[in-house]
């Protein structure tokens, strides 16, 4: 890993996600690493933290995980949002990537390469949203 200073990370997730917090690399990789199990708290969060990504499940609910992206983005434009999409949510991932979000089909022992990934990309300076 490069020497950068370490960003602030989001992390949208339900107790029924195959994607475990267990996992060194979110220390090794993150700052500071916050959980939060549904939307519509997560983007109380987001408007009130600074976060330099966030990662959102799109099998949460209540919000669908488009719907939920395209708020982050009306809400922090230059954040980094990832989405994983386990397998059989694959068909969500046209719609994702449409928003401009980076989005990863994961198996859950593939999570530590997809944040060694997310690490390494730049918050954007500006962007339209």
């Amino acid at each position: 890993m490069s020497s950068d200073k370490k960003m602030n990370l989001l992390f949208i997730k339900d107790d029924q996600s195959m994607f475990d917090l267990g996992s060194d690399m979110f220390k090794v990789l993150f700052d500071k690493v916050e959980v939060v199990n549904d939307t519509n708290k997560a983007l109380k969060f987001i408007s009130k933290n600074p976060y330099h990504i966030v990662i959102n499940d799109v099998s949460i609910h209540p919000i669908d995980g488009i719907t939920f992206v395209k708020q982050i983005k009306e809400l922090k434009p230059e954040l980094i949002v990832a989405a994983f999409v386990a397998p059989q949510d694959e068909d969500k991932i046209g719609g994702l990537i449409e928003t401009g979000v980076h989005s990863f089909v994961l198996e859950a022992e593939q999570l530590d390469q997809a944040l060694e990934v997310i690490a390494q990309m730049k918050p954007d300076k500006k962007r339209d949203a």
